[in-house]
C-alpha cells in the first residue's frame, strides 16, 4: 500500500491531488488541515515555499508522500499571472515540483490582492460565496471549462514527475536542495 497525506482541506485541491496520485498508483490518501498564515501568496517565490511548507507538514503526519499544493500569483506582466504550484516530498527527504497552466486574472483585481484572497475577491465581484473552494477563479473565468480541480490535478502530477520516472531523472533534488534554491529565487 502507497500512502499521501495531502496538506490541504480544499475539496478541488483534493480531488485534483487524488486524480493524479490515483494515476501514479497511489492507492490510499489521507488529508491534513495545514495553516500556512499566509491568505494569498504573491511571486513564485513565496507559492512555492508555501507549497513546499504544506508538503513538509504531510509528511510529517505520515505516509511515503506529502503533497502540498498553493494558488498564487506568480508575476504580473501587465496582468497578474494565476497558477498552482505543486511540491510532492517522499519519506527520504526528495522534493518534486510541479506546476499548472498559467491564466490571467483582470488588472483591477491585482491591485487589492495585496490585503484579500482570490476567493474573497472574485466572491465580491461575482456573488458566489467560496468559489475559491468551488471550481476557483479559473472555473469563473473560463466558464468552467477549465477548474481548480484540473489545475490541481495539473500541478500534482507534474510534481510526482521526478518519482515516476526515476530512471530517466536519475534522482529528484532533496529539500535542503529546493530550501537553499528559494533562498536565492528573485522572482
Amino acid at each position: 500500500m502507497v500512502l499521501a497525506t495531502i496538506g490541504s482541506t480544499n475539496k478541488s485541491k483534493i480531488v485534483g491531488a487524488v486524480k493524479a496520485l490515483r494515476l501514479v498508483g497511489v492507492d490510499e490518501y489521507q488529508v491534513l488541515k495545514v495553516d500556512t498564515g499566509v491568505e494569498q501568496p504573491l511571486g513564485l517565490r513565496e507559492t512555492l515555499e508555501l507549497a513546499l511548507y504544506r508538503a513538509l507538514k504531510s509528511i510529517e503526519f505520515g505516509g511515503d508522500y506529502g503533497i502540498g499544493i498553493e494558488g498564487g500569483v506568480l508575476f504580473n506582466i501587465g496582468y497578474p499571472i494565476e497558477g498552482q504550484v505543486a511540491v510532492v516530498v517522499d519519506s527520504k527527504g526528495l522534493a518534486g515540483i510541479g506546476f499548472s497552466s498559467l491564466f490571467p486574472l483582470p488588472r483591477y483585481i491585482g491591485n487589492v490582492l495585496s490585503v484579500k484572497s482570490l476567493g474573497e475577491v472574485m466572491s465580491q465581484y461575482t456573488g458566489v460565496k467560496g468559489v475559491g473552494k468551488l471550481f476557483g477563479a479559473i472555473g469563473y473565468l473560463s466558464l468552467g471549462y477549465l477548474t481548480r480541480i484540473e489545475l490541481s490535478f495539473q500541478a500534482t502530477l507534474t510534481a510526482l514527475m521526478p518519482f515516476i520516472r526515476r530512471d530517466f531523472y536519475k534522482k529528484p533534488i532533496t529539500v535542503d536542495e529546493l530550501k537553499e534554491i528559494l533562498k536565492t529565487l528573485k522572482l
